[in-house]
């Protein structure tokens, strides 16, 4: 998440200037002193000292009238005027976790993946199978894997949907649903080890004849989060 903010001081609004002030106190004297003249003017009873009189009253009637427009309409505007704005901060970015590193090792080796052992024991190829390959041009091979819990809760998962192999092409090899003599499928593929149990299995791939498994990769979510772990076939 980001936020702008701004130390940036705003200016003055226009009432608040020293000349401002010094206008009004001037503009409330000027007239003030108009209309006592004007006074002191109208009460005599000479027809010039009556007329300049009524001179000095209308002018200070005129000069309240322009001031208070001044004030009620033009100041405010002035005051939007001035006012500042603020300029926006630089926007702070906020970097995301590093995502979990993905071991890599070589077949017969074990791999830590979220609290848990594989280990990726072997790649039988061919492996007999009680129903043939869908093409003559293909056939099916298995991964020889051993799941260890080595969390303190119980451990379940399918593992025809964690392990992938990535053939010698840099393609996914496609799943196969068969069942082999040379070792089981765990329990179709499912899995449940209680802390610190182990279990071993085989999973089936078909592959196209003359590729080969180069990588088998195993992830306990089926590589949607977590760690995958990397074996490299030799």
């Amino acid at each position: 998440m980001t936020k702008r903010a701004s130390d940036t001081p705003q200016k003055p609004l226009a009432r608040e200037h020293a000349q401002y002030g010094q206008f009004t106190v001037i503009s409330i004297i000027v007239p003030l002193l108009g209309l006592i003249l004007g006074v002191i003017f109208l009460s005599r009873k000479d027809p010039l000292d009556r007329k300049l009189g009524e001179h000095s009253l209308a002018t200070s009637l005129v000069f309240g009238i322009v001031w208070t427009v001044v004030v009620g309409v033009i100041s405010p505007f002035r005051a939007l005027y001035n006012t500042s704005i603020s300029a926006p901060a630089p926007i702070t970015t906020v970097t995301a976790p590093p995502a979990p590193t993905n071991p890599q090792t070589t077949l017969g080796s074990s791999l830590t993946l979220d609290g848990s052992q594989v280990t990726i024991q072997k790649v039988i190829d061919p492996i007999t199978t009680q129903i043939a390959a869908s093409d003559a041009s293909t056939r099916f091979i298995a991964v020889q894997l051993q799941i260890t819990n080595g969390t303190a809760a119980t451990l379940t998962g399918n593992a025809n949907i964690n392990v992938t192999v990535m053939r010698s092409d840099n393609q996914s090899a496609e799943i196969g649903f068969n069942v082999a003599d040379e070792c089981t499928n765990f329990n179709s593929g499912q899995y449940t080890l209680s802390p610190g149990s182990s279990a071993t299995g085989c999973v089936l791939f078909e592959i196209p004849n003359g590729l080969t498994a180069a990588k088998i990769q195993y992830n306990f979510n089926g590589g949607y989060s977590g760690q995958t772990g990397e074996w490299l076939v030799k």
